[in-house]
């Protein structure tokens, strides 16, 4: 988000005076300047290289405050909804209609869902790129339909959406011939005209252009990482340590991922935002190891402490202890065998002689088992 508010400034100025930002410090244009103007005015470009880029950037900085809004406190939170207008009226003004409509219907989410629906929202987002090149390529998701579904959701886009996966089946076509490692590169898993050797083909996607050169190794190697961090994440669903936050910015990562297929937008900032998620599931994951070995020493102390101790005397003091009185001392083996005024004992003036009971709690020494003596020709160490 604080990142996006700086950009925000240059943006400003190339939108008023066209992109020139590039000429005045590089000296050159990255790409065609025509592509720069549209819907009566001139997108930004600042130093990313396309306008499309920086409507992407712009989209993930707006959710991220629009994120950082709803979990802010009381006192932060009209900063953080002024911030949040802001980066939304930049969006509008990096005039990318592909990356305003995707940021529209994510931000409903970021606002109103819990973080496990999050999650789910964005693990789906994930499964759908992750297997487009097969939904492409087996027939349920294709060009016809495409194009037909945008018409009716965005009319003004037929022309480009058309162009887009008119190309992408004929590429698709020439990576099936090595669908393994793919064709490398220099341009050779581009089309090209069987007479005149004129380069055929528009790659706009990332996915394409991977599977193209690197084959599925490729393919999935690039998506499988991006990609990874959210599945990871969401098997952790039910952990406290999945905050608002963390699924928010899996939604945005799986923003990013979206424009993937249409874009090649694939940067250095869609790679730190997978990275920062990849190591919030790995920090989750061990906090959850180091509770449960806690709760097992605690659980095994707990065992160890419960353990009833070994009575002296080979357990006749525990029996001892079952016949004693309540309050009272515990008799001695005498005294339980020789009752008083019993037939063994002792008359001495017409009265029976009773032994002293024991005072103590414990058994006396005559009541212990005998002391094992060593076999003959072993000495007790």
């Amino acid at each position: 988000m604080l990142a996006g508010l700086a950009y925000s400034l240059p943006m400003l100025i190339e939108v008023r005076l066209s992109p020139q930002l590039h000429v005045w410090f590089y000296g050159f244009f990255p790409h065609s300047f025509a592509q720069t103007y549209r819907f009566g005015g001139f997108r930004p470009v600042v130093f990313l290289g396309h306008g499309l880029v920086v409507a992407l950037f712009t989209a993930m900085a707006f959710l991220a405050a629009a994120a950082l809004w709803r979990t802010a406190s009381k006192a932060n939170r009209p900063r953080l909804l002024l911030a949040t207008l802001w980066l939304a009226v930049m969006l509008v003004l990096c005039k990318s209609v592909g990356s305003l409509v995707v940021a529209m219907l994510i931000a409903p989410m970021i606002l109103i869902l819990g973080r496990r629906t999050q999650m789910l929202a964005a693990v789906a987002i994930a499964a759908v790129v992750l297997l487009y090149p097969t939904l492409r390529g087996g027939g349920v998701m294709t060009a016809p339909g495409i194009i037909s579904v945008t018409e009716k959701l965005i009319p003004g886009k037929v022309g480009s959406i058309s162009l887009r996966v008119t190309n992408e089946d004929q590429l698709l076509a020439r990576a099936a011939k090595r669908p393994l490692f793919g064709w490398g590169g220099w341009g050779r898993s581009r089309v090209y005209d069987e007479y005149t050797g004129r380069d055929l083909s528009v790659t706009d996607g990332t996915w394409v252009i991977i599977i193209g050169e690197n084959g599925w190794v490729g393919y999935l190697g690039t998506f499988g990482l991006l990609t990874l961090p959210i599945f990871g994440l969401f098997r952790l669903r039910a952990d406290p340590g999945v905050t608002l936050e963390t699924s928010a910015l899996c939604l945005i990562l799986s923003l990013n991922l979206l424009d993937l297929l249409p874009n090649s937008g694939l940067t250095l900032i869609t790679w730190l935002v997978a990275g920062a998620l990849m190591g919030r599931a790995e920090q989750i994951t061990a906090d959850r190891t180091e509770r449960l070995n806690r709760r097992r020493e605690t659980r095994s102390a707990m065992n160890v402490g419960a353990r009833p101790q070994r009575a002296i005397g080979g357990g006749r003091a525990s029996a001892a202890a079952v016949d004693a009185p309540p309050g009272g001392d515990i008799p001695t083996p005498a005294a339980r065998t020789n009752p008083p005024g019993g037939a063994m004992g002792m008359r001495t003036g017409g009265k029976a002689h009773v032994a002293p009971q024991q005072t103590s709690r414990y058994p006396s020494h005559d009541d212990a088992p005998p002391k094992r003596r060593p076999p003959p020709g072993r000495t007790r160490r």
